[in-house]
């Protein structure tokens, strides 16, 4: 598989994961106030109820993780490779 081919196969995982990231920092001013109480018990089912819930801090603490599973794969997160199954894994 040539590295065009890897490319367009990116998985779900990992696009959702950098739409999170460029959501958050783009949405979410630095003086954001904290979450709200029950972030993590209610239907965050709208993106002002997802946006109130969403820390730059807690996307950060993924994206690493999700890097933690690639460097332990050789780099790789890509669909069909024990990276992404990694990272399934984990957002599961």
């Amino acid at each position: 598989m040539n590295r065009t081919t890897r490319t367009r196969r990116l998985g779900t995982v990992a696009v959702a994961a950098g739409s999170l990231v460029a959501a958050s920092v783009v949405s979410l001013p630095a003086s954001a106030a904290p979450a709200v109480r029950g972030c993590d018990s209610r239907s965050n089912n709208t993106t002002a109820k997802l946006l109130e819930c969403v820390r730059v801090e807690g996307v950060m603490e993924h994206a690493e993780a999700l890097q933690a599973i690639a460097d332990a794969n050789g780099g790789n997160r890509a669909s069909d490779t024990p990276g992404y199954q990694a990272s399934v894994d984990y957002v599961v």
